[in-house]
């Protein structure tokens, strides 16, 4: 049996550790919805963190205060998928995207204790102002459209 090849989904002569701004979503194993649980509020909705949501969000701040050369600058742990805008400063050689998520999954993974994401993830060059803007209001209002998102599993 021949299994079919998986799609690149990074582009392929792009230096992923070069300055800028980078969108990242990546889902938990069989998007099981174990990060949290959205809620409504008097303001429209928001999440609340599960045990490893918790791991997560604890990983995010661990890496964020050391992890030279990036910064997360906006997160949204929703049940079964993380959204990041991330910085990097370009400035750290050997420091991608790609590592970053690598050590990020792998923390919460060790401290979950079991295998807690599927392979890959999602990433977006951001591209000026507008697209920054566009992806910071996509990041606060995703608990909102949770019932809509392509991500949604009940």
């Amino acid at each position: 049996m021949t299994c079919p090849e998986r799609r690149a989904n990074r582009l392929p002569d792009y230096n992923y550790a070069e300055s800028g701004w980078y969108f990242v979503t990546f889902c938990t194993a069989n998007r099981r919805p174990l990060l949290s649980r959205v809620a409504p509020t008097a303001e429209g909705a928001e999440t609340v963190l599960l045990p490893a949501g918790k791991i997560v969000a604890e990983g995010i701040a661990c890496l964020n205060g050391r992890a030279e050369g990036f910064g997360m600058e906006k997160y949204v742990i929703m049940p079964n998928h993380v959204h990041l805008l991330i910085a990097v400063s370009g400035e750290e050689p050997g420091k991608s995207v790609s590592s970053l998520i690598r050590r990020l999954k792998s923390f919460t993974s060790r401290r979950y204790g079991e295998k807690l994401w599927q392979r890959s993830f999602y990433d977006h060059i951001v591209r000026g102002e507008a697209d920054f803007r566009e992806i910071w209001r996509y990041i606060d209002e995703n608990p909102l459209r949770w019932a809509l998102d392509e991500y949604y599993k009940e």
